[in-house]
């Protein structure tokens, strides 16, 4: 189900839609990274320290991506944290890889307009995370 069709959407979140599509901006993609925690060595959740779209466009371009092919370039950051928070040292073993994972999951061919914001936002939504939509617009 897409989230974004709710029989009824906050004004506010209407405004963002309106702004951005269903893709994140800057200031949600740093809402949602800031959120984000991996495991230590220990197993215990510390927080993630965010890669920025001048690190994820290095990274994108050092594995022959370029991040402009992407719909919206914080879908990729916000790609590339998550895979580092999630699966870094684990299904994914380095940089080149998160590169290949945030290419993988943007340029899928069987990929709605979209997908990445709502897969996130059915996430807030089950976890009852509030968004403040004012803030990111």
């Amino acid at each position: 189900m897409d989230m974004t069709m709710w029989d009824k959407i906050p004004e506010e979140m209407q405004l963002y839609l309106s702004r951005n599509g269903k893709h994140f901006n800057k200031r949600l993609c740093e809402f949602a990274v800031g959120r984000m925690r991996k495991k230590d060595k220990n197993g215990n959740p510390v927080r993630l320290t965010p890669v920025t779209r001048d690190e994820t466009e290095a990274m994108l371009a050092e594995a022959g991506y370029d991040i402009s092919d992407y719909d919206a370039p914080f879908d990729a950051v916000y790609v590339a944290n998550m895979a580092n928070a999630d699966y870094m040292g684990s299904s994914l073993e380095d940089r080149a890889h998160v590169a290949k994972y945030v290419n993988d999951t943007l340029a899928d061919p069987d990929a709605y307009e979209g997908q990445t914001f709502n897969r996130w936002l059915a996430d807030m939504a089950g976890r009852g995370v509030w968004i403040d939509w004012e803030k990111m617009v």
